[in-house]
């Protein structure tokens, strides 16, 4: 079972581009393959603010993980998620995915998406905990970190009614 961690000090708050180095730091330590700077930046810019939905978790002030999220039509896509290392394990990722789906549903999203590494077997465990469903594979999609021979690992696709 996994731990929940709600210390009186964690807050949600909305991203903005004032964010970006702390989103890069987390983003550089639990992804094999960050985001650049660059992408962090336009994310968490104002540009199509309506269909962005931007959101940090705070401890003591500091950002201690994130997820973007971009929707249109009634869909939503989780673009990327991340907790920092050191407080993963805590209930955070829980914790991120049960906000992001409740101010999904405030935006009238109809549907999320999202798609995973095959091989991050923590995120889908969560993803399915929390009703997400395996509706396709990509085939080859993500680089395999550290391959020498561009070896890639396949993309699981994800969906949940709201």
């Amino acid at each position: 079972m996994i731990q929940t961690l709600i210390l009186p000090t964690t807050q949600f708050r909305a991203l903005s581009e004032e964010d970006t180095a702390a989103v890069f730091h987390i983003e550089q330590q639990c992804n094999p393959h960050p985001w650049s700077l660059a992408t962090i930046a336009d994310t968490l810019s104002g540009k199509h603010a309506e269909r962005k939905i931007n959101t940090g978790i705070f401890s003591a002030e500091q950002l201690v993980g994130y997820y973007a999220v971009e929707t249109i039509c009634g869909e939503g896509t989780l673009m990327n998620i991340g907790v920092l290392p050191a407080m993963q394990g805590k209930g955070l990722g829980t914790q991120l995915m049960r906000h992001l789906l409740k101010s999904a549903h405030n935006m009238r999203v109809q549907e999320m998406w999202l798609e995973v590494r095959a091989s991050n077997k923590t995120a889908i465990a969560l993803y399915e905990r929390m009703h997400f469903e395996h509706v396709s594979v990509r085939k080859g999609y993500y680089p395999v970190p550290n391959s020498h021979n561009n070896q890639r690992e396949d993309a699981v696709i994800m969906k949940k009614l709201l």
